[in-house]
């Protein structure tokens, strides 16, 4: 559809610090987009790069030993360094249970202290009722356990998972 020459809306160019501005960044996303399509480009050279060393180059047995030993190499390298990881997550998990344990000492000697001093030979004596705040303590850490490793675990699912996709 044709449109009279003086009916069409002609765009009008920024004055100013505008312009300036809309240069900036027109310049820069072109940039960027040149940064990203030189990425994709060398991405792209070396699968190719690889693909005619293995096909080209006549990939006889020994070249394909050699390339399914690599992957091997490959596979239980990352597999060390996910047990690696993992170990790592374990001992920051003992370290914070570690810290707790502490805190939960420190907080049942704080306990021992007022009982020795608010006892009144009711009808528990002194080791049961010790016996039975160590037991909750006990049965506290128990439950941070569980937890740790729950979490630890579905971690570790949720990984292999993804690993696999």
């Amino acid at each position: 559809m044709r449109v009279a020459k003086g009916l069409r809306k002609r765009k009008r160019k920024p004055v100013g610090p505008k312009l300036d501005e809309d240069a900036a960044a027109t310049l820069i996303q072109s940039a960027f987009r040149a940064h990203l399509a030189r990425r994709v480009m060398r991405r792209l050279r070396r699968t190719m790069r690889f693909k005619e060393v293995l096909l080209v180059h006549g990939c006889g047995y020994n070249d394909q030993q050699v390339a399914a030993t690599t992957l091997k190499h490959i596979h239980s390298w990352s597999r060390i360094q996910s047990e690696i990881k993992a170990r790592r997550h374990r001992m920051v998990i003992d370290g914070r249970l570690q810290h707790k344990k502490t805190q939960n000492d420190i907080k049942l000697q704080a306990k021992l202290h007022e009982l020795q001093v608010e006892w009144s030979s009711g009808p528990e004596t002194m080791e049961e009722i010790l016996q039975r705040i160590q037991q909750r303590e006990e049965a506290a850490v128990k439950r941070e356990r569980a937890m740790a490793y729950a979490f630890s675990h579905q971690a570790s699912i949720l990984n292999t998972q993804q690993n696999f996709r």
